[in-house]
């Protein structure tokens, strides 16, 4: 039976007190010391993103307002010819 195969690093693990988005399926970022309130899809692409807060801080806004903002921004970078980036400071 092959062994399986260990795990990939993440190349950074960003501390932040702002709500991130991360991309599925990379292994450049991750947020470990983010909660995940869900995962949000592009609309215009296969691309997923977990979305969530710092663990010990609150937020400002709804968790709806920081979703429309993400998606605002990933549809702009499609508009734009843009590739979607690993991570999304969203802010407070």
């Amino acid at each position: 039976m092959p062994e399986a195969a260990e795990p990939k690093e993440y190349k950074r693990q960003p501390r932040t007190l702002h709500v991130v988005a991360i991309r599925q399926g990379q292994h450049n970022e991750n947020a470990p010391h983010q909660e995940t309130w869900g995962i949000l899809k592009c609309a215009s692409c296969p691309s997923e993103f977990s979305l969530g807060p710092p663990r010990m801080f609150g937020v400002f806004e709804e968790p709806e307002q920081y979703a429309r903002r993400l998606k605002e921004i990933l549809a702009g970078e499609h508009e734009q010819g843009q590739q979607h980036r690993d991570k999304y400071d969203l802010g407070a």
